[in-house]
């Protein structure tokens, strides 16, 4: 059956007359007239009674009226979800993240997104750093928040800079250190410095080892962790004091014992990317890409921590 003559049929239920609904559809009244005969015929039953006042509708007309109704909402329905799908705007949305790191700015543009795409079901994802990688590699996710762009050339992963931040000094808040407003490089020297393992923070590694060169120091590392988290508790419980970025910011609110302190003269930024996959066919990874793109610039501008990226 044509819904068209769903539409011609509750016309006629509303309006109880040929007349009217033929005018207010644009058509002739015999035309009308005839639609709702074949529309009778096909169905193999009579829905209206006739006469020359008025029109009614038959105990299967009536029925024939309330389950019409109900499909042409259900059919409108489809028809803007599909429309929906085919612009990003509904489907489904699977988001990887990294523990701690950059939290702060992955809620911001998770919020912004879901407020303008109600529509998609964003699944969030919270995996180590290689987890998320292969992820978006094997596009069981499809995007992801790092803080690297280094990747291999074995799948095709790109990467776009979303927003930098200067590296922080993080300490234990009764650390002498944590009196200080601002530190200089040289006033870690011989601190006992924990870090993230080398496999998940190597370019960490690299940015803090280059800020001591430069001072003619070197690190003293007295312990490799597994992430963020880890590090976290053992400033907490004293070991020792760690190098991060403004991303790391999240840390300080699962624990009051530690604090984050700036470095003065030091320019050294980590940058937080957004990466997908180049052959990833969901059409929900552009309208979030956009979103990204908008709400970094917004938290930019209102937060001076935060800075541009080169090529963003």
């Amino acid at each position: 059956m044509d819904i068209e003559y769903l539409r011609l049929f509750i016309c006629l239920a509303e309006n109880r007359s040929f007349t009217n609904a033929a005018k207010q559809l644009y058509m002739s009244s015999s035309s009308f007239s005839n639609k709702i005969s074949e529309l009778e015929r096909e169905i193999g039953v009579k829905l209206v009674e006739r006469t020359t006042r008025s029109v009614a509708l038959t105990e299967a007309g009536e029925y024939f009226l309330s389950e019409s109704k109900s499909l042409m909402q259900r059919y409108s329905g489809l028809a803007m979800r599909t429309r929906e799908i085919a612009n990003g705007n509904a489907g489904t949305l699977s988001v990887g993240y990294l523990d701690l790191i950059g939290m702060d700015i992955v809620e911001t543009i998770i919020v912004d997104y879901c407020g303008q795409h109600p529509n998609v079901d964003v699944q969030l994802r919270k995996r180590s750093f290689p987890e998320l990688y292969r992820g978006v590699g094997e596009m069981d996710i499809d995007v992801a928040f790092l803080t690297t762009n280094e990747f291999a050339d074995t799948v095709p992963v790109v990467s776009e800079p979303v927003m930098s931040a200067r590296m922080k000094v993080l300490l234990n808040k009764e650390h002498p250190l944590a009196a200080k407003k601002m530190l200089k490089i040289s006033d870690l020297k011989d601190e006992p410095l924990i870090i993230v393992e080398n496999s998940q923070s190597k370019a960490v590694m690299e940015t803090v080892s280059d800020m001591f060169a430069r001072q003619g120091m070197v690190l003293n590392v007295v312990r490799e962790c597994a992430g963020p988290e880890e590090l976290t508790m053992y400033v907490s419980c004293g070991q020792g004091v760690g190098i991060v970025s403004n991303f790391f910011s999240r840390a300080l609110r699962r624990s009051e014992r530690v604090t984050l302190r700036p470095l003065s003269h030091i320019m050294d930024t980590r940058t937080l990317y957004v990466i997908h996959h180049t052959g990833n066919a969901n059409r929900c990874v552009q309208p979030f890409l956009e979103t990204v793109r908008a709400s970094a610039k917004q938290i930019i501008q209102m937060n001076e921590e935060y800075l541009t990226p080169e090529g963003f």
